[in-house]
């Protein structure tokens, strides 16, 4: 019965708006504090003791590489090269979404992070060009979902850290999925752009196209460093993440250039904001999964079955 009240509240709290953090925070206190013959004091053991696992470490220190990348200039830089491998096809500034998608997945592992730094640049440069707005949101949106797929993952760090399964092991199964997605997203927004008539959008002189994709060409050996990296035993997912942060402040001094310490700050602010909100989630994941551990509910789910 416990175990059913704990599901009742949570789907309850779900449905009326509140945050899935509190939902699920909410059942379990309660449950702790009223029906479990448990002490409370338990409640920061369990809540601290989710948080602590060393590879929880790669996640602050990506999401902030995913912010370095767009508050140095890495995210449009990209662009830009997206912009002159793609041209004279209806529609290339959807595919260029998905593209540059599929760069910033294979750097930062950030799907949330990757949407706002695409989304700022491509959405309003698709509404310039005549695209609908609901299309150019939607196409954005949709190609953040290869974040989660393609290395390095931070839904990848989460799942091996909590269940110890090697996270290179899910990056490399992610790899394949997410270029499918990719390539499917990409032929249904050709058609799509194709029925709708939007723009083409010319490509630039072969030259001017090597040069774009030159410059950018630092940022886009990103993913095979940590791919490399881990392969070869060189680091672990978590010193993939610091190196990776390293790369980026290394090609935004040392190769571009223009890069302030009020970026880095801004990059920072943003991490820990983003971070704060992932780890409140885990911490309180940890706790409804120990209240049903102490309630048995997997004995009796496997008696009632």
């Amino acid at each position: 019965m416990d175990t059913i009240l704990l599901f009742v509240l949570f789907f309850f709290l779900m449905a009326i708006g509140l945050p899935v953090a509190f939902s699920m925070a909410i059942p379990p206190i309660l449950l702790l504090i009223f029906k479990l013959d448990v002490s409370t004091a338990l409640l920061p053991t369990v809540l601290i003791g989710s948080l602590d696992k060393w590879s929880w470490i790669a996640i602050p220190l990506f999401v902030f590489l995913g912010n370095l990348l767009d508050t140095t200039g890495i995210t449009r830089r990209l662009i830009t090269a997206a912009l002159a491998l793609v041209g004279n096809i209806r529609g290339a500034l959807s595919h260029v979404t998905i593209l540059v998608h599929l760069m910033m997945a294979g750097m930062s592992g950030s799907m949330v992070g990757d949407a706002a730094a695409i989304g700022s640049f491509m959405i309003p440069g698709m509404k310039r060009d005549g695209y609908p707005p609901k299309y150019a949101a939607a196409i954005t949106a949709a190609g953040a979902l290869l974040g989660p797929l393609i290395p390095p993952s931070i839904a990848a760090i989460i799942i091996g850290t909590a269940g110890d399964i090697s996270i290179l092991r899910i990056w490399l199964g992610g790899v394949f999925p997410g270029l499918i997605l990719a390539l499917l997203l990409i032929v249904l927004g050709f058609f799509i752009c194709r029925k709708g008539n939007y723009p083409i959008t010319a490509r630039p002189p072969f030259k001017e196209a090597a040069r774009r994709v030159g410059i950018a060409f630092p940022a886009l050996i990103t993913p095979f460093i940590f791919i490399g990296g881990m392969r070869t035993g060189l680091f672990t997912a978590t010193e993939a993440a610091a190196v990776g942060i390293c790369y980026a402040l290394i090609i935004a001094w040392g190769i571009y250039g223009g890069t302030k310490i009020a970026d880095i700050y801004k990059a920072s602010l943003s991490a820990v904001r983003s971070t704060a909100g992932i780890f409140f989630i885990i911490a309180v994941a940890g706790l409804f999964s120990w209240v049903l551990t102490t309630l048995q509910a997997s004995q009796k789910l496997s008696e009632l079955i």
